[in-house]
């Protein structure tokens, strides 16, 4: 009964609009979280294990919440890190004049 019913909650379907990516495409972005940020990307990879236990428990909303989370905080992580690494070659050209490198 449970199984049936979650399609037609409200919950569910408003849960279900925030996911960005298919199934494929999220894990490797919550993967790729780890290498740029690791402290966002360790709580991307907690958010996407409960979904993945929520949904074997049945919960498909609580799964849905879960998958967006961690979409979320890998996007930020790897944007964050994006940031890092521009910072870095924006920096480069300074320390040279500095003598460190």
């Amino acid at each position: 009964m449970e199984q049936m019913s979650f399609e037609s909650d409200p919950r569910y379907q408003e849960a279900r609009k925030k996911l960005l990516f298919s199934d494929g495409v999220r894990t490797a972005l919550v993967l790729t979280s780890l290498l740029t940020l690791f402290p966002i990307g360790i709580v991307s990879i907690v958010f996407w294990i409960l979904a993945r236990k929520a949904g074997g428990r049945g919960s498909k909303r609580q799964e849905a919440e879960n998958y967006h989370e961690a979409e979320t905080m890998a996007l930020t992580s790897i944007s964050f890190g994006l940031c890092a690494v521009l910072t870095i070659f924006i920096c480069i050209p300074q320390l040279r004049d500095y003598g460190v490198e």
